[in-house]
């Protein structure tokens, strides 16, 4: 079914393309021809381009229901082989039942394509607006209404906080398209790179779907991709990577994503697990990541995603993660701080402080609030708040720079205060692999004890 979606969207792009000829043609009859003859063909030819973008329009929501109903199968596939049959035929049954439903609403589009050609254009609330306004704004639309304005207003649609996970796939699968095209007219090699990698990812039938919840070209880029559906999920991990992340760079933190995911489900066979990497943030460069400038403004963007993912869940209420790798765990720290997290657990890794001195002031429930620091990771010794930069220089006065090669110690106070894998920060501090850098967290034992983590419940970190 994956691979029928997909035939789907293709033939909608071929129904767009068809449009914009019959309008070309439209044009071309204003060139000396004048009066009712004239008047007539173009009458029709607007009533034809309308009802091939109708036709587009409906063609590529039922290529999205299909593809999501492929994806609730394979789900349901592979509960079956790991012996969980009654759960398997559930999740079967739902997912039937709610493909049914959605390809009910659209069959009148199918028979009448016209009806979805002309611009509805209902108002779509304000970035910034609260995702659950947003989720009952969403819901209140006909099927009519939502389909045309994920063909018609991609841009308004795909970074809306509050519409579900589907439908702001659908409207940034039609914005990636329309950005490759650009890039590749500019001949942009890095931008290239940076979509060509979400488009390969989006497009792997070999491994669980993938979801584009958020895209952005302008500057480095932003891009939120979920690895499996967040709004379905039992339990989500968001994912906020640290400094020096760009667009360009996307490839190698997707696949980390799905490394997570993969774990996490692993060790849950009844767990229906969905990972987001939130590149959501104009992350700093290395040079710039002494200033929690770039963290404070992301806090807003970020609480407003978490509390999205809320809005749009279904079913009971999912068990939410958020980790923050590096800068993002400062990312992370402000939002709690700020804000307020709409989260279960948080977890910190590779971490120079988190913007708290204590783990009590992120407002979280005691004992959900997690971190680790590898003794081989650099930015444990080369990232030293005032205080510690102080106690480092009394110390090299009797014994110069053995607390860096006797027996290394991570910095207690950071470029963005306590570090939180201190034991007096208050977390929870489990172990990762010692000798795997700045970057070793997400393999190994790390990588093992955040899936416990994501999946909650029973499966508690190894923790030092």
């Amino acid at each position: 079914m994956t691979a029928t979606g997909a035939g789907f969207r293709r033939l909608a792009r071929e129904l767009s393309a068809r449009a914009d000829g019959v309008r070309a043609g439209g044009v071309a009859l204003g060139n000396g021809w004048r009066g009712g003859a004239r008047d007539a063909a173009a009458g029709a030819l607007d009533r034809a381009e309308s009802r091939l973008r109708g036709a587009a329009d409906a063609v590529l929501a039922c290529g999205q229901v299909l593809t999501e109903l492929g994806e609730q199968v394979r789900t349901a596939r592979a509960l079956l082989e790991r012996g969980y049959g009654p759960l398997a035929v559930e999740v079967a049954t739902r997912a039937d039942a709610a493909a049914t439903g959605r390809l009910a609403a659209l069959s009148r589009a199918l028979r009448d394509p016209a009806a979805f050609g002309a611009p509805v254009d209902p108002a779509v609330p304000a970035r910034g607006t609260p995702p659950t306004t947003v989720r009952a704004w969403w819901a209140g639309l006909t099927a009519d209404q939502r389909v045309w304005l994920v063909a018609n207003r991609p841009g308004d649609v795909g970074g809306l906080d509050g519409v579900p996970a589907a439908d702001r796939d659908a409207a940034n699968r039609v914005r990636l398209a329309a950005a490759l095209d650009a890039a590749a007219r500019r001949g942009d090699e890095a931008l290239l790179r940076g979509l060509g990698a979400i488009a390969a990812r989006l497009a792997d039938g070999g491994r669980v779907r993938a979801y584009l919840l958020g895209l952005d070209v302008s500057g480095d880029g932003r891009a939120i991709v979920a690895m499996g559906d967040p709004d379905r999920a039992t339990d989500v991990l968001t994912y906020v990577p640290g400094a020096n992340t760009a667009l360009a760079s996307l490839g190698g933190l997707l696949d980390r994503t799905d490394r997570m995911r993969d774990a996490a489900e692993r060790l849950d066979g009844t767990a229906d697990v969905a990972t987001v990497l939130w590149l959501g943030y104009d992350a700093p460069e290395w040079a710039s990541a002494m200033s929690a400038s770039a963290a404070h403004a992301a806090v807003p963007d970020l609480d407003r995603f978490l509390d999205g993912l809320r809005a749009t869940h279904e079913g009971p209420p999912a068990h939410q993660t958020v980790l923050g790798h590096s800068y993002g765990s400062l990312v992370v720290g402000a939002t709690a701080r700020d804000a307020g997290l709409n989260a279960d657990d948080v977890v910190f890794v590779g971490s120079a402080g988190v913007g708290v001195p204590s783990a009590d002031r992120l407002e979280l429930p005691a004992g959900h609030v997690w971190s680790s620091t590898a003794r081989s990771d650099p930015f444990a010794y080369a990232a030293p708040g005032f205080g510690q930069f102080v106690r480092d220089a009394a110390h090299n006065v009797t014994a110069p720079f053995s607390r860096w090669y006797a027996d290394p110690v991570p910095n207690v106070d950071m470029w963005h205060g306590h570090n939180p894998s201190d034991r007096t920060f208050g977390a929870n501090v489990f172990t990762s692999d010692p000798r795997g850098g700045h970057s070793g967290y997400f393999a190994g034992a790390g990588l093992e004890n955040i899936a416990r983590i994501a999946v909650g419940g029973q499966h508690l970190a190894n923790v030092d």
